[in-house]
């Protein structure tokens, strides 16, 4: 395991700025441009997990945790106790917001889905039941759900104007044929791609 361990720096976005960074994120990743719900509900769960944009350290989008590699190290306190954990440590925004969206198109694909349907609460608890979010307490999970459903209401603004809505996709493209292309985007192909 090999560590090149930065400062905590604080790299903070304002929240327009986060969902336009995801979105350019996205489509350099794919090709296309995000569907909005998707970017809106992706953008609340970034504000949710890092301030609105204000607590992004380390240009990491979502805190990304990091067993090797460029990280920065950071302690919660969990049960009242110290707990040191890494996070991974990105030289800019685009390449700390493709990595997040290379984590969720890898294993997190349910929550990806749920998003794309336009449920903020579906997808938390998808972050939950897959472990990207781990209760410290009962009833956190409503809490996260319904902070991620406000922030995607704010950045609504913002990916509606810059991701594809549904309006803009073909009339023969139904929920199946949008399904399996949100499937297509992650083949073995394009982790091949995203990986290099």
């Amino acid at each position: 395991m090999t560590l090149d361990v930065h400062e905590k720096e604080r790299t903070p976005h304002a929240f327009h700025e986060v969902v336009l960074i995801l979105a350019q994120a996205y489509e350099g990743l794919t090709g296309e441009l995000p569907d909005a719900r998707m970017l809106a509900v992706a953008a609340g769960i970034i504000g949710l997990e890092n301030g609105q944009g204000i607590l992004i350290f380390g240009e990491n989008f979502g805190n990304v945790s990091a067993r090797d590699g460029s990280v920065f190290p950071n302690t919660f306190h969990k049960d009242g106790e110290p707990s040191p954990e890494f996070f991974a440590w990105f030289p800019s925004a685009d390449v700390g917001a493709r990595a997040w969206w290379r984590l969720m198109l890898r294993r997190y694909r349910p929550v990806l889905a749920a998003a794309f349907d336009g449920d903020p609460q579906l997808a938390v608890r998808e972050l939950y039941r897959l472990g990207y979010v781990v209760a410290l307490r009962t009833g956190e999970e409503g809490d996260y759900a319904r902070g991620v459903a406000s922030l995607a209401r704010k950045a609504w603004p913002v990916a509606s104007q810059i991701g594809l809505t549904h309006v803009d996709r073909p009339a023969w493209q139904g929920a199946a044929a949008l399904a399996a292309s949100v499937a297509a985007a992650v083949s073995a192909a394009f982790l091949a791609r995203v990986a290099a």
